[in-house]
């Protein structure tokens, strides 16, 4: 059971780490989330989009926030980890989305969707992992 927290205690970590740098990024620098927007994308871009990225950012910074909390706390439960699965899903999904039914984002922008795709899949694989390790002792 240690080592499925230890594996638990990483993937907060990990989820902390790239919210925080995602939550900078769109704070500090949202021009550089130019390279993600096709040509109509970028036509669009005006201070009120760039208010807007930083305004998700300190989103991004709250969680991972939170992340890191969970990742120092004796509590890294089913709940925990499912539930932070399920935020970092909600990421992927929306950048998913407007890559295949919107004029304004480019191809690269699957590399940042696909990121978060992978680590709300980690999360559920973990959470399955301890929740079969919790299963495993108390059939003992």
């Amino acid at each position: 059971m240690a080592a499925d927290l230890l594996g638990a205690r990483k993937f907060l970590q990990n989820t902390f780490l790239l919210f925080f740098v995602h939550g900078l990024i769109l704070i500090l620098k949202p021009g550089m989330f130019s390279a993600l927007y096709s040509k109509e994308g970028s036509s669009l871009r005006n201070p009120m989009l760039d208010h807007l990225l930083m305004q998700t950012g300190f989103g991004m910074l709250g969680f991972s926030g939170l992340f890191l909390v969970l990742a120092n706390s004796a509590y890294n439960k089913v709940p925990v980890l499912q539930t932070t699965a399920v935020v970092c899903f909600t990421p992927g999904a929306t950048l998913a989305y407007g890559v295949m039914f919107t004029p304004y984002w480019n191809f690269l922008t699957w590399v940042v969707a696909l990121m978060y795709l992978f680590f709300g899949a980690w999360g559920l694989q973990i959470s399955q992992t301890v929740m079969d390790d919790m299963v495993m002792h108390t059939q003992r």
